[in-house]
């Protein structure tokens, strides 16, 4: 089975055609998570700021593309994202 790519869920820097159409939005992530019976992946615009919403929307999962590659220091990101996905991880 393949999971179903919601996208996109916020607007992105990323992908300039993702942005001619309105960004999703974790309620409607929601929606389609609820109603599928196949897995979904949150696509479009994730970062450490929408992190948490996107998680409790219910995906099985999120992909976060264009922060880690304009990160400064992508390892300092890469922890921000695990404390925002699992906070009692650390």
């Amino acid at each position: 089975m393949f999971p179903m790519l919601s996208e996109p869920v916020c607007r992105t820097k990323s992908r300039a055609l993702c942005n001619t159409v309105p960004a999703l939005g974790t309620a409607a992530l929601a929606d389609v998570a609820r109603r599928v019976s196949i897995p979904v992946i949150a696509l479009g615009g994730n970062g450490t700021a929408s992190t948490p919403a996107c998680i409790a929307a219910g995906p099985i999962g999120f992909v976060v593309m264009g922060e880690p590659m304009r990160a400064a220091d992508p390892a300092a990101l890469a922890r921000a994202l695990r404390a925002a996905v699992a906070p009692s991880a650390d």
